[in-house]
This record gives structure tokens, C-alpha cells and sequence, in this order.
């Protein structure tokens, strides 16, 4: 449980992003990881996309 606040409280410091985004942001590495470990690798362009729609999105 420390170490997954731990992580959390990285990604939200270095662009300063609330907690929750920085969870949210966790959350979407975590499942493209296992997409792409399960043969569902997301392109290039379209982790882009999903990326720039998560900054829209949280800020």
C-alpha cells in the first residue's frame, strides 16, 4: 500500500496534477501494459491519442 501511495504521489508532483489524476494516469499505463503483454499493442499513433485525451481530459 506504501509503495502503490508512493508511486501515486511521483506522478502527481512532477507535472502537479491532483492525486486522482495521477491515479487515473496509473491506471491507463497499467492496463496499456497489459494489453501489450496479452498481444493488444495499441499503435504508436493511437497511444498518442489516448494520451492527449487523458490530458484533456484531467487538465
Amino acid at each position: 500500500m506504501v509503495c502503490a501511495f508512493d508511486s501515486i504521489w511521483t506522478i502527481a508532483d512532477e507535472p502537479k496534477v491532483s492525486l486522482r489524476t495521477a491515479t487515473f494516469i496509473i491506471t491507463c499505463q497499467r492496463i496499456l501494459s497489459a494489453r501489450e503483454q496479452r498481444g493488444c499493442i495499441l499503435s504508436s499513433k493511437s497511444r498518442a491519442l489516448l494520451f492527449r485525451q487523458t490530458r484533456k481530459f484531467h487538465g
